[in-house]
């Protein structure tokens, strides 16, 4: 989807994707969406065959009996480079499966609010250098372990936790996870 333009939000709510021996699995560098892009769970029928609804934004799974959802899951990497995003790029209760040498990248991309709130994937970096975020609303749990972070130039204005992520230990965490911007003992 290079240089694709979408007048409206792109739902990829529930959807899943597959390139586990490729570098990616959805290509969309400088991709422009107007308002917000979900990799979000969508709301699914007993039928397989059914379109479904979309469940209301939320950052929990339904309790039993509620409706059944289904997971965004992409297995292989990411790439919204140099995006440009009118409203949200939406990452709640996404599942990423990369191998070492793939990628969720948004270099150089801009949105008003990114909402990383997804599983913390295993293998692969997430790559926000250069990227632009007016709002940042994550949980600690979301952000991958040491060495699978590259953030050179990432800015955001306000942050927005979701649970407990007290500043020490975002701070802490940062240092682990990019340990290329550690200081020198």
């Amino acid at each position: 989807m290079r240089g694709a333009q979408i007048g409206v939000s792109l739902s990829l709510r529930g959807s899943k994707l597959r390139n586990p021996y490729g570098r990616r699995a959805f290509n969309a560098p400088q991709l422009s969406v107007e308002r917000t892009l979900y990799l979000t769970p969508a709301g699914v029928t007993g039928s397989p065959f059914s379109t479904g609804t979309t469940p209301p934004y939320s950052t929990t799974l339904p309790p039993a009996g509620g409706p059944r959802t289904q997971r965004f899951e992409c297995e292989g990497g990411v790439r919204l480079d140099d995006g440009r995003f009118g409203d949200a790029v939406d990452l709640d209760q996404a599942r990423f499966t990369m191998a070492s040498d793939q990628e969720l990248s948004m270099r150089g991309g801009q949105t008003p609010e990114l909402r990383f709130l997804c599983e913390r994937q295993q293998s692969g970096r997430v790559v926000l250098s250069g990227a632009k975020v007016v709002n940042l609303v994550d949980k600690s749990t979301s952000w991958p372990g040491p060495g699978g972070l590259a953030m050179a130039g990432f800015s955001y204005e306000s942050l927005i936790p979701r649970g407990h992520f007290p500043l020490p230990r975002r701070l802490e965490w940062v240092a682990t996870a990019t340990p290329e911007y550690a200081p020198e003992p």
